[in-house]
């Protein structure tokens, strides 16, 4: 079974917010977001990361988290948040610290 690791430090939050899974920051040109993952989430490859101009949702599979899931196709909804003012979605990117956070 996986576990959420600690929230994030509130040193990360710079001009933004520290909230239970999540941190923001922002500066006159980013916005960066870290979100809390599981620690059993290891590989990019088991996450699906959606940036619209108003959204951030993560998505992990859902046989990471049950025994029970029978196609690895079957996905879990880990984080939704709808932003405030709109981004510019193609200059967009994220990462990962596996078992840790994803970076946007």
């Amino acid at each position: 079974m996986c576990d959420y690791v600690p929230p994030i430090q509130s040193a990360d939050s710079y001009n933004g917010a520290s909230h239970e899974n999540f941190t923001w920051s922002q500066t006159i040109n980013d916005l960066d977001v870290l979100i809390n993952i599981p620690d059993c989430l290891t590989s990019p490859g088991d996450l699906k990361v959606h940036v619209s101009t108003k959204e951030i949702k993560v998505e992990a599979r859902k046989n990471i988290f049950s025994a029970g899931a029978t196609h690895s196709d079957d996905w879990y909804m880990i984080f939704q948040g709808e932003l405030s003012f709109p981004i510019k979605k193609h200059e967009t990117i994220w990462s990962m610290i596996p078992g840790d956070y994803i970076h946007v």
